[in-house]
């Protein structure tokens, strides 16, 4: 039984709020299992939305409140065995059942059971939880225990095991947030599996896999476990059977040539069902439950590679090398409780289309809900997992502290085991840069009494974290950090690493990505605005909605990044007006210059010949928002892209064309992910860009080699005014890729005013844009501005004689829209 129909209440106020203290107990608006009080405040008018203009700055005294949750349950059937599950609590919590005090919680990412047998009614059951302020007590424990360094909010939040964003992040608003987490039920049993779990390690020529069995059953009596395995088509592949006591119940199998799951692109997502049931002495089912299950084979290569120094970084997916073309996520909403499902498919199928291959769930928010980790199975989406420690320096003391962070571990790993998508886990985020960053001193070859160290969370990084991956999910790479390679952990030339030479760090221009890469780029980015529609969504006054206003600092969290934004602008475009269309369109056209630039150019690191994968994968920072704020992200919080979405989903398409300008001369190639050879032809036209006058066209035959770059052309003479488009056509006359370069910067070419634009719209759900001269970055919006109209390219260049078909969803395709490009 779900626990649901929660009250609140204020327990004790922050000073200036003592008038919320009068003891009545307030319902929850919705019947949800699971609630926060910044949402339940607000449902009930006691505060203003907290996205809403500044109003997040003016709810700080929340999270230094104490509150109470209660709910009211019938229950007469009482069995042999009553558990209370608590599947997650935000964060410092007392639960009481019927006025007896069952358990304490400090660990919002720990599971609990607590046999309530005894202290169950027949009739009504209330059970109340009182959370403290999680501010407050992590404040108070940075007195006790030594404050350790830190980037973002405050060092005391690492000794609180609460999401480290809920502080405040350089993307996030504070809101210390408390109430139920995760759902609540009351289990009531003779026997129960509490956890059943199968893990498969493919051996290394993809023809068998060893199946390992977990299952945990509670109960007082041995019972008999069934397990059996199904493909989708319903072939039974496995029966196996064993006795089970309480738990630890581990069972081996082996399975002959296993039908394996693969990435998207790289073959089908294939699931086993596998079906675990205990039997009675009696043959009386007492529990059964199922999972889905894909096996594939994991493996990191980190080899010696050859004409440059340093090690590979790359995956092997079933012994296929992959480019991990990907992003970086985060909690798609500062209140989790009011997620569901279509939220996280609507953003991973966006996700998935825009050809990520990987998602880093980033170590500062959460470890998703199931839903996440299904879908990525579902869609092909492989996830590199953090722990959550991020950005600061992490205590092993006191020793309860320590034991919270071992059982998080083991739980969650125990957990995600069971989804085929997550093929590593890394220690942390950035804390051994911080580490660094403070000089401390400490040595990669010592890894004794590390949790007495002046560095004591390498223990958890480097001893209990990949001891737990390596006991509960073999066949599931490790690594201890992110990032984390060579001697200080920021090695261009061996492990991952985080790219903010442009951007933070030296301000370097994203044309330059191909000087600063790095074997695996774990995170990069530029800063851009949201569409206007979720801005205007969230600010009351249209007034406010100019660069730098009293909104605009509050919906952006990181120091400078104003400045910074207007610096990386003002370098590479023209500023013909600051209003709010035209400033949020410069804002996302740099952004997706810059992301376009470091897909393509690391991209082309990816050769065929032995030890050349110079450049394993990159990870944008970010896919995602958690409120309406200018960011790094892809998609807004609106669940909207911007244009740096479709110049990823462009330059990581399967099969992808591309140019560089060095002065002069431009080359050429194409990237591949495709695991075939590809005989197409190479069209290439030099257009003069205010006139669009045809100066060259050449046509030639072209091999596209699997699973790497192809240099096709080099040393194209070029103008200041020439731009050069290219076209990679099939031999049926389809379009496998285009792709353009223009003069760096961009602010330097001189554009035709007012070019002939034409949009042919049409009922089949495609439209077709034309123009007459060169056209940079034409972004089309619905006249209406509904979100919901779902483009499958935007903000693409235009040239004379090359239309582009443009899928456009919602039966939208007759318009009207409007139309954005550069320099209009």
């Amino acid at each position: 039984m779900e626990i649901r129909n929660w009250k609140w209440r204020c327990a004790k106020a922050a000073k200036g709020h003592e008038s919320l203290i009068n003891g009545n107990w307030y319902s929850c608006k919705h019947d949800r299992p699971t609630t926060q009080i910044h949402l339940d405040l607000f449902d009930s008018n006691v505060i203003p939305d907290p996205f809403r203009d500044v109003n997040a700055d003016q709810l700080q005294w929340i999270g230094e409140c104490e509150w109470e949750y209660m709910a009211e349950f019938q229950y007469s059937d009482i069995k042999k065995f009553e558990d209370l599950v608590i599947n997650g609590l935000d964060t410092v919590a007392t639960v009481y059942l019927n006025n007896q005090e069952l358990i304490n919680t400090d660990n919002m990412f720990v599971k609990y059971r607590v046999p309530i047998r005894e202290k169950l009614n027949k009739g009504t059951n209330t059970i109340l939880i009182h959370f403290k302020s999680a501010y407050l007590e992590c404040m108070s424990l940075s007195k006790q225990y030594h404050v350790f360094g830190f980037w973002n909010a405050t060092a005391a939040r690492c000794h609180v095991r609460k999401a480290q964003f809920h502080f405040g992040w350089d993307w996030a608003p504070r809101f210390i947030t408390c109430g139920i987490f995760r759902s609540i039920v009351i289990e009531s049993y003779v026997s129960k599996i509490t956890d059943f779990s199968v893990v498969g390690v493919v051996s290394s020529d993809l023809r068998k896999v060893e199946v390992n069995v977990s299952v945990d059953v509670y109960g007082n009596k041995p019972v008999t476990v069934q397990i059996s395995g199904f493909l989708p088509n319903g072939q039974q592949k496995a029966q196996e059977s064993f006795t089970a006591s309480r738990i630890g119940n581990l069972y081996k199998f082996s399975m002959n040539n296993p039908v394996l799951w693969y990435p998207k692109g790289y073959g089908d997502q294939t699931r086993y069902t596998f079906k675990c049931r205990i039997v009675s002495q009696h043959e009386r089912v007492e529990d059964e439950t199922e999972r889905k299950i894909g096996f594939r084979r994991v493996r990191l290569v980190q080899e010696p590679l050859q004409q440059q120094s340093g090690k590979s970084f790359y995956f092997e997916i079933n012994n296929i090398p992959i480019f991990c073309a990907g992003s970086n996520w985060l909690p798609p909403d500062s209140f989790h409780t009011r997620l569901s499902r279509s939220v996280y498919e609507r953003l991973l199928r966006l996700a998935v289309d825009g050809n990520n291959i990987m998602i880093r769930n980033w170590g500062g928010g959460i470890y998703e809900c199931d839903d996440f980790y299904d879908l990525c199975d579902q869609f092909g989406l492989l996830v590199w997992q953090d722990f959550m420690f991020a950005c600061g320096l992490y205590p092993t003391k006191p020793d309860w502290f320590m034991k919270s962070v071992q059982l998080e571990a083991a739980q969650q790993v125990g957990r995600l085991r069971n989804y085929c998508s997550v093929v590593v886990y890394a220690g942390n985020n950035e804390d051994y840069s911080v580490a660094n960053m403070l000089g401390i001193k400490w040595d990669a070859k010592k890894t004794d009494n590390l949790q007495n160290s002046d560095f004591p969370a390498r223990f958890y990084y480097e001893y209990f974290f990949p001891n737990t991956v390596r006991n509960l999910s073999p066949g599931t790479e490790y690594h201890p950090g992110s990032p984390f390679g060579g001697a200080k952990c920021d090695d261009p030339n061996e492990g991952d690493l985080h790219q903010w030479g442009v951007w933070h760090g030296f301000k370097h221009s994203y044309q330059q990505y191909d000087q600063i890469s790095g074997r695996f780029v774990s995170e990069f980015g530029l800063v851009s605005y949201p569409n206007t529609e979720t801005f205007e969504r969230y600010c009351s006054d249209p007034k406010q909605l100019v660069p730098n206003s009293l909104f605009m600092r509050s919906h952006n969290k990181a120091d400078e990044d104003g400045k910074r934004l207007a610096g990386y602008v003002g370098n590479n475009l023209q500023i013909k007006s600051r209003d709010f269309d035209t400033w949020t369109y410069l804002t996302q056209l740099v952004h997706a210059e810059c992301v376009s630039f470091a897909f393509k150019l690391w991209r082309r690191n990816w050769t065929g010949r032995p030890g050349g994968r110079y450049t394993g994968g990159a990870l944008v920072w970010q896919f995602n928002d958690c409120w309406p704020v200018i960011s790094w992200a892809l998609c807004d919080y609106g669940l909207q892209p911007k244009l740096a979405y479709y110049a990823m989903k462009r330059e990581c398409a399967p099969i992808s064309l591309s140019f560089q300008r060095i002065k002069d001369k431009v080359s050429g190639w194409a990237a591949s992910s495709v695991l075939t050879e590809t005989v197409c032809t190479l069209e290439i036209k030099l257009l003069q860009v205010d006139t669009g006058k045809l100066l060259s066209q050449s046509h030639q035959k072209v091999t596209i080699f699997p699973n790497q770059t192809t240099e096709l052309v080099r040393d194209i003479g070029v103008s200041s005014q020439v731009v050069v488009s290219g076209r990679l056509i099939a031999d049926n006359n389809g379009l496998i890729s285009r792709a353009s370069d223009w003069n760096q910067p961009i602010k330097n070419i001189k554009f035709k005013d007012n070019p002939k634009i034409s949009v042919e719209t049409s009922s089949n759900g495609f439209i077709t844009v034309s123009t007459d001269v060169p056209v940079k970055a034409l972004f089309i919006k619905p006249v209406n501005g509904d979100g919901s109209v779902k483009f499958s390219d935007n903000g693409m260049d235009l040239f004379p004689g090359e239309p582009v078909h443009i899928r456009v969803s919602n039966s939208y395709s007759k318009g009207p829209f409007s139309l954005q490009y550069y320099n209009k």
